[in-house]
């Protein structure tokens, strides 16, 4: 089902997570080359870059959003998360892309989806993402 690309035209979240070297990265990688192939567009973030521009667009309003790369894309890929814990600022920014995120994809039957790559996770994070 994943080289089919159908979890992302059903509006499916994808998290990968292990220990560091297990090939997470590889296969977000992977996954999102296929998504390419089959028409999707893809954005590939590597956590501490993608909070930047969340910080950045911090105070926008939620309609201003939907134009920006991280909102607009069909597979946004995170990679490197829970490598070091979030601030509470940044856990809004992050629950804030996800929840309009995932409106979107019911507003617009399947256009926005979600890809997490998690990597170097320490046992001591234990981040909630449901």
């Amino acid at each position: 089902m994943l080289s089919t690309c159908q979890w992302i035209r059903d509006c499916q979240y994808l998290l990968l997570q292990g220990p560091p070297g297990v090939g997470k990265t590889h296969l977000a990688v992977a996954l999102a080359t296929r998504a390419l192939e089959n028409g999707f567009s893809v954005s590939y973030y590597h956590v501490d870059e993608w909070m930047y521009q969340l910080k950045r667009d911090g105070d926008l309003h939620p309609s201003q959003l939907k134009h920006r790369k991280y909102m607009a894309t069909n597979l946004l890929v995170l990679d490197e998360f829970g490598y070091q814990s979030m601030s509470r600022e940044e856990a809004n920014l992050f629950f804030r892309v996800i929840s309009y995120r995932y409106d979107s994809a019911d507003d617009e039957q399947g256009d926005s989806k979600l890809a997490g790559s998690i990597s170097r996770r320490r046992s001591s994070c234990r981040g909630d993402f449901g």
